[in-house]
């Protein structure tokens, strides 16, 4: 986790991502620069351009999209809701995301049944 901060860092990340923050919260190491042990210089890389994440979007905000059910195509199978690491989905008539919990690993989107496009990505305004 120490190495995915250092990287953040690198890349010109201005807030962490999400993923590190939440791996923080749960125990799993380290993501304070100043606790960690580097050797050599630690600099943002001259020039780096962090990937498009699509039209419009930028890959600093790309944390803050979450998983949205189109409950028109959504046939209730419940894959995403039993395959959710973080237990971020439950079912309210149709699956439904709990931003808070929501790591934004889209599980549930890759693991939907593949005849429709029954998951989209929707932009979400809460950031912890």
């Amino acid at each position: 986790m120490a190495a995915d901060t250092v990287v953040a860092h690198m890349m010109g990340f201005t807030e962490q991502p999400r993923t590190i923050e939440l791996a923080a919260e749960k125990g799993f190491g380290t993501n304070d620069l100043a606790k960690t042990t580097i050797h050599g210089e630690l600099a943002v890389i001259p020039g780096f351009k962090l990937p498009n994440a699509g039209p419009g979007v930028s890959m600093e905000s790309v944390t803050t999209l979450r998983p949205k059910v189109n409950n028109e195509l959504c046939t209730l199978c419940e894959t995403c809701i039993e395959h959710c690491p973080n237990e971020a989905l439950t079912l309210d008539g149709y699956p439904t995301v709990d931003p808070e919990k929501c790591i934004t690993c889209y599980c549930c989107q890759e693991l939907c049944p593949p005849e429709s496009d029954r998951i989209e990505i929707i932009h979400c305004e809460l950031r912890l």
